[in-house]
């Protein structure tokens, strides 16, 4: 059985700046509009990690000012 699972989870938060999309999930970075928001930079990053270990991808679209979308592709292992 081949396939895959698609998981999308979305906001209508502030919105990354396209300059920060490229360094997003690397460890500590923080987008340049969240200085006032707490965290760590870690999250993301994590999750990343967490997502190819299991031999699937994730990808960001967002909109300054409308929010952002966070897809998720893992695959699915046959039983």
């Amino acid at each position: 059985m081949k396939g895959k699972l698609v998981i999308t989870i979305s906001d209508r938060g502030i919105g990354v700046p396209k300059e920060d999309l490229p360094y997003l999930f690397e460890p500590f970075h923080r987008g340049s509009n969240a200085e006032d928001i707490e965290g760590t930079g870690l999250g993301l990053s994590i999750v990343k990690h967490a997502v190819e270990l299991h031999r699937g991808k994730i990808s960001v679209d967002s909109v300054i000012g409308e929010g952002t979308i966070f897809k998720i592709d893992l695959p699915l292992i046959p039983e």
